[in-house]
Parts: C-alpha cells; sequence; structure tokens
C-alpha cells in the first residue's frame, strides 16, 4: 500500500470514528458520512487495529479519557 493510500484510508477511520463518537451508533454514523453500515464497521474495525485498541469500547474510552485530560491541562 502506498504512502498516500494509507493517509487515505486512516483519514477514513478517523472520520468514521470521530462520526461514530459524536453520534453514538454506527446508523447514524453511516448516514452522517454517507456511507453503508458495513463501510462504518470496516473502518472502525480498521481505526481499533491500527491504533492497538482491541475492541471498539476501549478505543471510545481511551479516546474520551485523552479529551478530558487534555481539556483539564488548559
Amino acid at each position: 500500500m502506498s504512502p498516500r493510500q494509507e493517509y487515505d484510508r486512516t483519514r477514513r477511520q478517523d472520520a468514521a470514528f470521530r462520526a461514530y463518537v459524536e453520534t453514538g451508533s454506527v446508523k447514524a454514523a453511516s448516514h452522517r458520512l454517507g456511507l453503508t453500515e458495513r463501510a462504518i464497521r470496516k473502518h472502525l474495525e480498521g481505526y481499533c487495529e491500527a491504533h492497538g485498541y482491541t475492541s471498539l469500547v476501549q478505543a471510545v474510552f481511551r479516546f474520551g479519557t485523552s479529551k478530558r485530560d487534555a481539556e483539564q491541562a488548559t
């Protein structure tokens, strides 16, 4: 995979993950991004794998705690 393809895949995974966190469901994230629910699930799976998370719950928890820590630091 070329660096460009890797970058695009990562951007899509990040967008899917943020949409999932903000909307609270795969269905709502798919609607927001105009993708199928299957595509969102695949992007979320790739996001977890790329970041070393064993589950989506772990990824959301880590995202929430890192965001909270950043807000408290300011």
